[in-house]
């Protein structure tokens, strides 16, 4: 893989069948499967609404900042209060986000699928969590640090931001008609 000299020596203990790949070949799949995984996740991003503002090339950027990460159910992915560390966008599976009012009830605001995302405004407003997420079911989500959110999406988080609060507007007038 790194083109330098052998680390060690391997020696069949048993009669066995070998294959071999040469260097060429082993970097061409490798670049090809990774090439393939990338194009699949950018698809999968320009369906995200969150994102709708951002061009090719920042998609691309975003989708190679992000990590995956696996949820067994009831994990809770986000806690009310915490500091705001990542946002997330749910490749498979559910989340469900609840809320403890100050009279000390648990009230479930909504349940989000895949494509859907959270924890972006805690990000843009330098806020703690104002809602626990949780997995129901196994979840698998894409998780952008804050770090690489404000590297990446900083120059565009204005846009974003007046994009997500109209979009939050209209869901509201939509629950109260």
């Amino acid at each position: 893989i790194y083109n330098s000299p052998r680390a060690a020596t391997v020696v069949a203990t048993s009669d066995c069948k070998l294959w071999a790949l040469d260097l060429r070949t082993f970097r061409s799949i490798l670049a090809t499967n990774s090439n393939s995984k990338l194009v699949k996740r950018c698809s999968f991003l320009k369906q995200c609404q969150f994102l709708d503002a951002l061009n090719n090339d920042q998609i691309s950027k975003v989708s190679g900042a992000l990590e995956t990460f696996e949820y067994t159910d009831g994990t809770c992915i986000v806690q009310q209060g915490a500091v705001a560390d990542a946002f997330y966008i749910i490749e498979f599976g559910a989340v469900k986000c609840t809320q403890i009012k100050t009279t000390g009830t648990e009230l479930e605001l909504l349940e989000l699928g895949p494509g859907d995302y959270f924890g972006e405004m805690a990000l843009m407003l330098n806020d703690t969590r104002h809602a626990s997420c949780y997995a129901v079911g196994p979840t698998k989500c894409f998780k952008l640090s804050r770090a690489n959110f404000d590297l990446l999406l900083g120059p565009v988080q204005d846009q974003l931001a007046k994009k997500n609060e109209d979009s939050y507007s209209a869901e509201c007038a939509n629950s109260v008609a």
